[in-house]
């Protein structure tokens, strides 16, 4: 049980004290304050003049008018979305932009945002005090919430059942939740294939793919990785031959997610030069043992530039002898000049966060919307990352 304070703000006006104040019933204060149709024009104008005057506050009592409508079997909408996110989610690029579209649709929307923060290795959840005494309407899922060991068991508590919840660019198909579940998505699949197809059309005929283990049961990973298939079978070539697998290396993986400013800085030259400056590190080694791969495929931006300075610094020269793509478009290879280096695929993650809010609140406010997910296209930026195969 929570700890007790003494209030230090005076006691909340009721619709006791507006029913007092106009010497009327408090059933018709009630009506009065709803809009009713029943209550005559002036009463109606004296109530809300009353309520002007003494400082009413409606929303002091929603607690207590939730509890009354629960009662008769009626749900009283509080006007609040919650947002669940890892703690760190705003010092990544990735997704401090998703953050930025949910945050600037809510701007342009009559709710209120909570921000629910959990560990990103957490293996338990506490459900929010907003979410257990059931004060929300609605709930967002921020990419790779779904993937903690808790989510299953929250996705079918008692009090998310019949609230909606949108789950941002990822989804479980196991996944049995008892409240609506909705999704928001990017079509990464389609993304692949248009960094693949690139790839061949400029002659590469061997693409690395990074390789994450832990990321075989995740959906939107497998569609990258058909999205790369499809595109070889189109070019008669056989993903079994021609699509190499490489495991990420665990610093490649810090740099990708933990602080991608890491990789313009000698944060990253020192971390290579256990590896000799990057020439004995497994990645050029093991493109030395594949002559014939000539393009990577990384798992986003911030792996590539990444890779990019492993590879150069063990010798390799990019795009003359490899080419690299890589996949969000949120962290840049700045050039001499100042522009943009990397090829990548450009994932509209502003505008999809805005369109999972929407998503969601047309399904608290509609009875039976039709619609119950939202997917959105990728487009391939072409930058100087990327060549066509010498001799080619």
């Amino acid at each position: 049980m929570g700890r007790l304070r003494r209030s230090t703000t005076e006691r909340a006006v009721t619709i006791k004290d507006l029913a007092a104040h106009c010497g009327i019933g408090v059933g018709t204060v009630s009506r009065a304050l709803s809009g009713a149709p029943s209550v005559k024009p002036t009463t109606r104008e004296r109530v809300l003049a009353a309520a002007r005057e003494l400082g009413y506050d409606p929303a002091q009592n929603d607690a207590a008018r939730r509890l009354r409508f629960h009662g008769h079997g009626y749900e009283l909408m509080s006007r609040t979305i919650a947002l669940l996110l890892s703690h760190d989610a705003g010092e990544i690029a990735y997704f401090s932009r998703i953050l930025h579209g949910v945050i600037d649709e809510f701007t342009r929307q009559d709710y209120t945002l909570v921000l629910m923060m959990t560990e990103s290795a957490s293996q338990s959840f506490q459900l929010p005090p907003l979410l257990s005494r059931g004060d929300l309407d609605g709930l967002v899922l921020m990419p790779g919430i779904l993937m903690l060991p808790c989510m299953k068991e929250l996705m079918r508590h008692p009090m998310l059942h019949g609230r909606p919840v949108v789950s941002l660019l990822e989804h479980f198909t196991d996944l049995d939740p008892c409240s609506s579940y909705l999704t928001a998505r990017i079509d990464v699949g389609r993304g692949a294939y248009q960094a693949s197809r690139h790839l061949l059309e400029l002659g590469h005929r061997h693409v690395l793919h990074f390789a994450v283990p832990s990321f075989d049961q995740y959906l939107p990973y497998r569609e990258r990785r058909q999205g790369v298939e499809a595109a070889l079978r189109e070019f008669a070539l056989d993903p079994a031959t021609h699509l190499h697998s490489f495991p990420l290396p665990q610093y490649l993986t810090s740099a990708a997610w933990a602080d991608p400013r890491m990789l313009h800085t000698g944060a990253l030259t020192q971390l290579l030069e256990r590896y000799a400056g990057g020439r004995t590190h497994p990645l050029p080694c093991y493109l030395r043992e594949h002559p014939e791969i000539t393009a990577l495929l990384a798992l986003n931006d911030a792996s590539a530039i990444a890779a990019w300075y492993t590879l150069e610094g063990a010798g390799f020269r990019v795009p003359e002898e490899i080419s690299i793509v890589g996949f969000d478009d949120t962290d840049p290879m700045i050039g001499p000049q100042g522009d943009n280096l990397l090829t990548t695929v450009h994932l509209p993650l502003p505008e999809i966060a805005q369109a999972a809010v929407r998503l969601l609140i047309r399904h608290i406010e509609e009875e039976q919307p039709e619609e119950t997910s939202v997917l959105l296209q990728p487009e391939l930026v072409v930058r100087a990352s990327t060549g066509r195969v010498q001799g080619g």
